[in-house]
């Protein structure tokens, strides 16, 4: 592909956006303007994606070691608690005792959540190290799409923060619609371009902490919907989320740290964060994006 073509949308007029991308020097961000998205210049090569895979936990850890500076919690009980929200807005689409794939299941949080609602699950994730805890948990775990044995079906697939790690994401979801059944839904979770840190505030400590190598695409609304048609489906619902709250976004502009501030958060408790939350989701102005999709 020409370096000066959006992956995405096949626009040729990228513009670069951001010099700075987390624990991946010589990279940068450029952002469609045709489609509204951000990627990274240069991509990796698949075989560069590979060994990345098998390094993953280490990328995770010097991760948490930055995000721990700035809070007591552990990175762990982070991820936890963002599991739980998921859990929390997406219960709904698992009554009913489906069967589920889970792309990108990591530990097998989200999984354990929906155990006594669910049919049969499976769990695919390239890490090593989640692979194992995923096996030890007994699940039936896989390190990629392409190890699912040919055949079986889901009625849902689920991939949650996973489609911005993929490089290839349409023949990707061309081949895992593959495997889902008549009437399936497949899930998605995405960061969705229109981050308020950076569409509205344009916060220059966050775009530097935002960015990062393990992420080669952040999505807009548009750009969702145009890869989801051309992978041959079609969308039923997006639903605007923010995760972060207002003491999240104070701090950023204060201070130009993440994690938030626990005396903010107390401040503004109660009706003054979910207002603004509210008020975000409303207008589309949100971190992130579930895209609920079924074959075409």
């Amino acid at each position: 592909m020409p370096a000066n073509q959006c992956p995405l949308c096949n626009d040729t007029s990228p513009t670069p956006y951001w010099t700075t991308v987390w624990n991946a020097p010589g990279k940068q961000v450029l952002r469609c303007t045709s489609c509204d998205s951000f990627f990274l210049d240069p991509l990796e090569t698949e075989d560069e994606q590979r060994k990345f895979d098998t390094e993953y936990d280490h990328y995770i850890q010097a991760r948490s070691d930055l995000v721990s500076k700035y809070t007591p919690q552990t990175f762990d009980t982070l991820v936890d608690e963002s599991i739980e929200v998921r859990f929390r807005d997406l219960k709904q689409f698992f009554e009913n005792h489906p069967s589920v794939l889970e792309i990108g299941a990591e530990k097998g949080g989200f999984l354990d959540r929906i155990a006594d609602a669910a049919g049969p699950t499976v769990a695919v994730d390239s890490c090593p190290e989640y692979r194992d805890v995923l096996q030890n948990k007994g699940y039936r775990a896989y390190a990629y799409t392409g190890d699912l044995p040919t055949g079986e079906i889901y009625d849902r697939i689920c991939l949650f923060s996973l489609l911005e790690h993929i490089h290839n994401p349409q023949p990707f979801l061309s081949q895992l619609k593959d495997y889902l059944a008549p009437s399936g839904l497949m899930i998605l979770e995405i960061p969705s371009s229109n981050d308020p840190l950076i569409s509205l505030y344009n916060n220059q400590a966050f775009k530097s902490f935002y960015f990062q190598a393990m992420h080669p695409y952040v999505y807009s609304e548009k750009a969702i919907r145009m890869l989801i048609a051309r992978s041959g489906m079609l969308i039923e619902q997006i639903i605007y989320k923010q995760r972060y709250g207002l003491a999240n976004h104070l701090q950023w502009l204060k201070d130009g740290i993440p994690c938030g501030n626990a005396f903010l958060a107390s401040l503004f408790a109660g009706r003054t964060d979910l207002e603004y939350i509210k008020s975000l989701e409303s207008s589309g102005y949100t971190d992130t994006l579930y895209v609920i999709a079924r074959k075409a």
